[in-house]
């Protein structure tokens, strides 16, 4: 079901993604990967509480996932929601620094170019 759901996402069909993404769901509850595509379906389609609550699934399930901490950390900000969005990245970025260094060190440019006080990104360690 996952795999023919990233392809549906691929080709633009949300509507279906998110189907068969849930149909994986239902079948494994326990798997991060289906949670994770699941909320990025719904980012993509505007369904920010949904991604959320996808992401958090995902990260519940698999503590250690840097990519649903920074996609966490996107749909939050998005909402504006920016102590727990920074909170998300930072959490991605001390994932990254074990796993991928060179691209914790790219996601705290990134972050830093997003023109964030110094003094808030320090605190969330992402300087």
């Amino acid at each position: 079901w996952i795999n023919y759901g990233s392809l549906k996402q691929t080709q633009g069909d949300l509507a279906a993604a998110i189907k068969l993404f849930q149909q994986a769901i239902d079948t494994d509850p326990s798997l991060a990967l289906a949670h994770y595509n699941l909320g990025l379906a719904h980012r993509t389609r505007g369904y920010l509480g949904e991604a959320i609550a996808a992401y958090q699934r995902a990260i519940e399930l698999q503590p250690d996932y840097p990519e649903a901490h920074q996609n966490l950390g996107v749909a939050l900000f998005k909402l504006g929601k920016l102590p727990e969005s920074l909170a998300a990245f930072s959490q991605a970025v001390k994932i990254y620094q074990r796993t991928d260094p060179a691209y914790a060190v790219s996601l705290k440019q990134r972050l830093k170019s997003l023109g964030l006080p110094d003094a808030m990104l320090a605190q969330a360690r992402l300087v």
